[in-house]
């Protein structure tokens, strides 16, 4: 076996209009079977690295490759581990992780003939692509975020045809299952256009929206599938042979229905003409383990006999100055001066008396609250001491309860549960095995989907359009209320509704006041409000968390492509 690697690196620069991206790409090639970089691979990406500045907004795309020798679950893993030696390489010089994106091929696009050696070495290969983006608007912005979530295959119709998108989707075409849209026989090639909606950033880029209706759907992706004929004019498939699409997912989830849209902002359920399952429903039903209910005792804590926790001391206050008396002359006092006069005089010895006796107090209060004032540390002194003791006599009893109580208990309740885990983890064991023999037999033989990722859905449709795995997720109204937002005059901006807890998302739209507001959605859930721009070139970006009754001011700052892949991908949980 040939070990020595060969290569080959080719620079294209972009078209460099005011504010296209421009992009340099380079194809280093292995030998076979081989996945490594000796010194000659270190030098030519060296020199690759030297070419471009790693500042401003920009990512790699780093895509692996295969020759045909060997099975689709070989080559899969051969081409992974080829991108991840590239992607390890350019980490190691200086490039963030998070601004390299992985994709793995495998043997499904050859570059070269694989009939011949020469053409099997070109095909043995890692497609790097250094983007650097500028923008001159927000569609700009938008037309990179959408970037390579859009292929394009050309087909022979009258054949079996399988697509595979660079996210994972593959749609399985039946021969001559095209017509016009008069009901005619399709002649000449058909161009397919498979656009991947996986992720939320994908939904994002393209405007989309996870609702039907007033109800707000939890999607696991979505994809959009358009076929045209050689003129360029639409094409439709026939009820009778409807295409099969395969969505990775990371988890299959349950009561998903498949969802469908010309627009892919309201979606409707398609209840017949079509079927979801997943590859982890074939073969047998998977054994469910018996699981003991452990009720298990709970810590009360025994007051009898304890000291009773001391208060912590206040500083005592001063006490208030006496008050001035307050004599008011009635309205008559001016007819009886006299007789007033007696009466203020009686009303003055009384306030003295009474002063006197006030006095005293008020100096016994004073006398008290310095004496107290004095003790206060001291005072604060016993608290602490008393305080200590309580707690270690709490934690002993603690401690003695859950030694004596506690962990006896959880040990009979393991003992059951272990007992009946042999037996379980037995039949599980025959049940992996006969269904990861059965999910790798299936695909290799539909090509659909990798070893690495054998969890995914699969539904037939004669559908051509936008296409959506989903569930329904319904509150009651009264737990529903709409997401509004304001922004800064003269700014243009998308703004979504991002469910931090699930799969969901809602765009917003502009109200008559300049500002941002989306459909009612549930209060109860973890939301934000993510939204971003275009200013001086560069992408803005805002997140929000969504506040019941608020509505915030989106204030925007400096970001990048990546930047808002990626903190998107950590809200929505990609």
């Amino acid at each position: 076996m040939d070990r020595c690697t060969a290569f080959s690196c080719l620079l294209v620069a972009a078209s460099t209009l005011s504010a296209a991206p421009t992009k340099h790409e380079v194809f280093v090639h292995f030998g076979k079977d081989d996945f490594t970089l000796n010194d000659e691979a270190i030098a030519e990406l060296e020199q690759f690295l030297s070419s471009i500045k790693l500042e401003g907004d920009f990512r790699f795309s780093v895509e692996g490759h295969t020759d045909s020798d060997g099975s689709y679950a070989y080559n899969d893993t051969l081409a992974a581990e080829r991108a991840r030696t590239v992607r390890d390489f350019l980490v190691g010089r200086g490039v963030a992780a998070h601004l390299v994106q992985l994709r793995s091929r495998g043997k499904r696009s050859p570059m070269a003939s694989n009939s011949i050696p020469s053409g099997m070495a070109i095909n043995r290969r890692v497609q790097v692509v250094f983007t650097r983006f500028q923008y001159g608007q927000l569609d700009e912005l938008l037309d990179a975020l959408q970037e390579e979530r859009v292929q394009r295959f050309i087909i022979d119709p009258a054949k079996d045809n399988t697509i595979r998108g660079l996210a994972g989707a593959t749609v399985s075409l039946p021969a001559n299952a095209f017509t016009t849209a008069t009901g005619q026989p399709v002649k000449g090639s058909v161009s397919i256009e498979l656009t991947e909606a996986l992720d939320a950033m994908g939904m994002v880029s393209f405007g989309l929206s996870t609702r039907s209706g007033d109800r707000l759907l939890e999607t696991d992706g979505m994809v959009q599938v358009a076929a045209l004929d050689a003129t360029g004019k639409p094409l439709q498939l026939k009820s009778s042979s409807p295409m099969t699409v395969t969505m990775p997912a990371n988890e299959v989830k349950p009561r998903m229905e498949l969802f469908l849209s010309s627009t892919g902002t309201d979606w409707t359920v398609a209840r017949a003409a079509s079927n979801v399952t997943s590859t982890a429903d074939r073969g047998i039903a998977q054994p469910i383990g018996l699981r003991v209910v452990r009720d298990l005792p709970e810590y009360k804590e025994d007051q009898r006999g304890k000291p009773i926790k001391p208060s912590i001391p206040v500083m005592p206050k001063a006490p208030p100055p006496i008050p001035p008396p307050s004599l008011e002359r009635p309205w008559w006092g001016f007819i009886q001066p006299g007789k007033f006069q007696g009466r203020e005089r009686r009303a003055e010895a009384h306030y003295n008396e009474r002063k006197q006796e006030v006095e005293q107090r008020y100096q016994d209060r004073v006398e008290r609250y310095r004496a107290d004032k004095a003790d206060f540390p001291n005072a604060l002194a016993r608290y602490t001491v008393k305080k200590a003791a309580w707690d270690s006599l709490k934690q002993v009893e603690y401690t003695a309860w859950r030694k004596e109580v506690y962990e006896p208990a959880v040990a009979r309740f393991d003992a059951v549960q272990r007992s009946l885990d042999v037996s379980y983890d037995q039949t599980l064991s025959m049940w992996k095995a006969q269904r990861d023999a059965a999910r790798q037999a299936w695909a290799d033989t539909v090509r659909t989907v990798t070893s690495e990722s054998l969890s995914n859905y699969v539904y037939t449709t004669s559908w051509l359009g936008w296409i959506n795995c989903d569930r329904f997720y319904d509150v009651p109204e009264d737990r529903k209320a709409p997401v509004m937002a304001r922004t800064a005059p003269g700014i243009q901006a998308h703004a979504y509704v991002v469910f931090t807890g699930m799969r969901m998302l809602l765009k917003m739209e502009r109200d008559d006041a300049g500002g941002y507001v989306s459909q009612s959605v549930p209060t109860t859930e973890p939301a934000v409000i993510f939204a971003f721009s275009v200013e001086n070139g560069q992408a803005q970006l805002c997140v929000e968390p969504v506040v019941k009754n608020k509505t915030p001011e989106l204030e925007f700052k400096p970001s990048t492509v990546a930047e808002l892949d990626r903190r998107l991908a950590e809200l929505a949980g990609n």
